[in-house]
């Protein structure tokens, strides 16, 4: 490796952002890393938010006070992806410069991996529920599955006929699923890199993907707004709603797997009831568009993040 972190504990931050319209009464907190949010997930056991931003920082908050706990300062670009593992001792991140994804120790903020084999922007990035490996996607229209404890390449997958922008692993880590600029999502045997199957979107770029707790059902949001649920096993679409009338960059099932939210270009974040996608409700506080949603792993709180530089993190109602 020859990249070094600079990490800081870094005190009061701006709570609340000018320019935001009234709050709705779900808000919980606003907070602000000051700067276009990419991508955002909480910690396995609920006490961090990480969020990745696009002048290269990763902010690693407590998300109850807003106060960040870390930031991670590099110089690779934006962030567009990141991902804890299982035990939330380890951040995976995907970067839009320097060509590679990295892996950081959460507690102290150095850089643990370097992954340097895409040629291109590395836009998707996940860790494998049991640990054992990452996939990073990227520019180069390629899926890589990196050995989680080393870093070495284990298998390049190829297929995409455009960039990689969007990447999710089965809870029984079995399953790759892979959304492109194509159009296509790719299954794979994350085992043996054999693909497994392809679900058609066609239309429109897949921004993002993300498997049921369960793992029977995949969610997918794409460059035409549009919102589809698919059956994994039978490989077939289940639902599709014209949710959003902008590209919609983000989606995420519940913990609980009975609902479903969504963020867009149009500003709007959506809760869906699974499976029918029918809307439950819509969040109108940001003032730009949304590239990110997460749930808390409890299920009760939902944050997103975009280009208005807020975070936003609502308490939901049952």
């Amino acid at each position: 490796m020859h990249r070094f972190a600079r990490f800081a504990v870094v005190g009061a931050v701006l709570l609340v952002a000018l320019g935001l319209p009234s709050a709705s009464q779900a808000v919980f907190q606003i907070f602000s890393p000051r700067s276009t949010i990419f991508s955002m997930e909480f910690s396995p056991d609920g006490k961090l938010l990480a969020t990745g931003q696009g002048n290269g920082t990763i902010f690693l908050w407590d998300w109850a006070t807003g106060q960040p706990v870390r930031v991670i300062s590099e110089t690779m670009g934006t962030v567009f992806a990141l991902s804890f593992s299982a035990d939330g001792q380890r951040l995976l991140t995907a970067n839009g410069d320097g060509q590679i994804g990295a892996v950081w120790d959460v507690q102290t903020g150095k850089q643990l991996l370097a992954l340097e084999e895409h040629v291109g922007w590395v836009h998707a990035a996940a860790y494998s529920p049991d640990g054992k490996f990452l996939v990073t996607g990227a520019e180069d229209k390629t899926v890589r599955v990196w050995d989680a404890s080393d870093g070495r390449l284990l298998r390049v997958l190829t297929g995409h006929r455009s960039t990689v922008f969007a990447l999710a692993i089965s809870p029984d880590s079995r399953i790759i699923a892979s959304g492109g600029g194509d159009g296509e999502i790719r299954l794979w045997d994350a085992q043996t890199g054999a693909l497994v199957g392809i679900l058609p979107v066609r239309v429109a770029a897949v921004f993002s993907v993300h498997f049921s707790p369960d793992g029977k059902l995949l969610a997918s949001t794409s460059g035409d707004g549009v919102v589809r649920l698919w059956d994994v096993a039978e490989r077939r679409l289940l639902t599709a709603v014209a949710g959003h009338r902008h590209r919609t960059h983000a989606v995420r099932f519940s913990p609980d797997g009975k609902r479903l939210a969504s963020g867009s270009m149009d500003w709007k974040v959506k809760l869906w009831e699974v499976p029918t996608l029918t809307e439950l409700k819509t969040f109108t506080e940001h003032v730009e568009f949304v590239l990110a949603v997460a749930f808390s792993p409890d299920g009760k709180f939902l944050a997103s993040g975009g280009g208005d530089f807020n975070v936003i993190v609502r308490e939901l109602q049952d």
